[in-house]
């Protein structure tokens, strides 16, 4: 293609993806899928990638870090708050590590900068709601005759309810996936998901190798205590609404990927 036209496409994908933004900006769906419709027709046409289309979007298409605390519910304790990010990352194309001192650890995590924008807003949001959601389960948990017989103070139910809001979290994702894939209409979907999750955990592994030397092995999680505490966490884990509202879905960005034939 002459670079002429190429410079024609380039645009017309850029105001398409102005367009897009803002129909998401106003929750204008159709508009939106329109654009995005178009989009990829045209970068399937041409041969192209969203970093072919602006310094921007190459920019954004690259593996970074973010550090963020194990601890910030400190009076609960426990692996919870690690569980949580560990699903939250497996499920938008992130890893997370833990790394300090028992007392002072830290999580890192990796992914691209549009991943991470929606780990970060899934965590900070899935941890507030499910320590209230926690707190609300303690006062129906204080009328019961369990509290009666052998009552278990707020943390240690909260310790063992967070554990299970995790595993549910998961179970639930894990539930989402199969049905899109039952559902999409593009019969390379799954091959498409398969390789993104490869790509972009190989591309992680390449940064973490490249910069910190690679990975060290830490201490295993110990498994959860699955007493009633964690069942009512797993319910209502895998019950919890979630509407993405940063980055791309998985739907969006496996459309993007190209099978070799």
């Amino acid at each position: 293609m002459e670079a002429t036209n190429l410079d024609k496409i380039k645009t017309k994908l850029q105001k398409l993806m102005r367009l897009y933004e803002g129909a998401k900006k106003i929750n204008s769906e159709g508009e939106a899928n329109a654009a995005a419709a178009a989009i990829q027709r045209l970068l399937t046409q041409y041969n192209l990638t969203m970093g072919d289309v602006s310094q921007e979007e190459q920019d954004r298409d690259v593996v970074k870090e973010n550090i963020m605390s194990c601890y910030r519910f400190k009076s609960i304790g426990g692996d919870w708050e690690f569980r949580l990010m560990f699903v939250v990352c497996k499920w938008n194309f992130c890893k997370v590590f833990r790394y300090g001192k028992t007392k002072d650890k830290n999580m890192i995590f990796f992914g691209k900068e549009e991943n991470m924008e929606t780990v970060k807003w899934l965590y900070n949001m899935l941890c507030e709601r499910f320590v209230s959601f926690g707190k609300a389960r303690y006062k129906e948990y204080q009328e019961t005759e369990d509290y009666l017989v052998k009552p278990i103070g707020l943390d240690t139910y909260l310790r063992r309810y967070l554990e299970g809001c995790a595993k549910g979290l998961d179970a639930k994702f894990q539930e989402e996936a199969d049905r899109e894939k039952i559902q999409n209409e593009d019969k390379d979907y799954s091959a498409k998901v398969t390789a993104l999750v490869v790509r972009n955990g190989a591309e992680i592994d390449k940064y973490v190798g490249e910069k910190f030397g690679g990975y060290q092995k830490g201490r295993a999680m110990p498994s959860a205590k699955r007493d009633s505490c964690f069942a009512y966490g797993f319910k209502d884990g895998k019950n919890t609404q979630i509407n993405k509202q940063v980055g791309e879905s998985t739907r969006e960005q496996a459309s993007k990927v190209k099978l070799l034939k």
